[in-house]
């Protein structure tokens, strides 16, 4: 019986009974062993871009003798499905660049009907992908696992996509203790629904991710060229902003 890691187990909790589904750049094919196991679903393709990991997630599924539930396949992205093959899609474990670049690629989602999808970083650049593709983002998670810090987004397909993102990404002020303005494109940044159930482990990461901001702010400061002078500013403006939020939010937990 496999075992998972948090990351992976918590990626596993939002895949559906009964879906079938597929798992692009699988990891030696863990996950879709793991619901196999389970009898979570009905069957799952695992896709691999390089040959590698494509041999070992096919040994996975031979010595676990599920090669009847589990297709393991060679080819980039979503070039491995076939159309209206699965109705569930997870992309785990890639910049949040590489993730979006995937799901542009040319593919037919009929049938498709939810997305989950783990950027290391850049997840923002899933969520802008989730908008600009009328996919409702109905769940955000966030987890640490050995020093790192992790985000999963979960979308659904929906005649109310476009009206429900437009919801939960419009500006509006926090409506608690403390009145800030949380603009689109901070909610986009953060995460909508991160925000509404601000953990220790969120904190933790803007904290963190406040400190890189700096960083690049002295090494600009050193700078006295247009472009650095205007990029301190923005970085500068976004420190401020988000300092802001998390001041609020640290309020309302006391």
């Amino acid at each position: 019986m496999i075992i998972l890691s948090q990351r992976l187990k918590k990626i596993a909790d939002k895949i559906l009974p009964n879906s079938k589904l597929a798992d692009i750049g699988s990891d030696h094919a863990l996950l879709p062993t793991y619901l196999a196991q389970k009898n979570r679903i009905q069957w799952a393709v695992a896709g691999e871009v390089n040959k590698g990991p494509y041999e070992a997630a096919k040994k996975q599924v031979e010595s676990s003798n599920l090669q009847d539930m589990i297709k393991v396949r060679l080819g980039n992205g979503l070039e491995v499905l076939d159309k209206e093959e699965v109705d569930t899609i997870v992309i785990a474990g890639m910049g949040g660049g590489l993730i979006a670049n995937i799901l542009n690629q040319p593919f037919d989602y009929t049938g498709v009907n939810r997305l989950v999808l783990q950027p290391n970083v850049a997840e923002d650049k899933v969520r802008r992908w989730c908008i600009d593709h009328n996919w409702h983002l109905i769940e955000e998670d966030i987890l640490e696992e050995d020093r790192k810090i992790y985000e999963i987004l979960v979308a659904e397909r929906s005649e109310d996509a476009y009206r429900y993102n437009q919801q939960i990404f419009s500006d509006e002020m926090y409506k608690m203790d403390c009145h800030i303005q949380l603009t689109r494109k901070l909610k986009i940044l953060m995460g909508p629904h991160l925000l509404n159930n601000a953990s220790l482990v969120f904190i933790k990461k803007w904290n963190m991710e406040i400190a890189k901001r700096e960083k690049v702010i002295e090494q600009l400061s050193q700078s006295n060229l247009h472009d650095a002078v205007k990029k301190k500013r923005v970085f500068s403006e976004e420190v401020d902003q988000l300092k802001e939020v998390l001041k609020c939010l640290q309020k309302d937990k006391q």
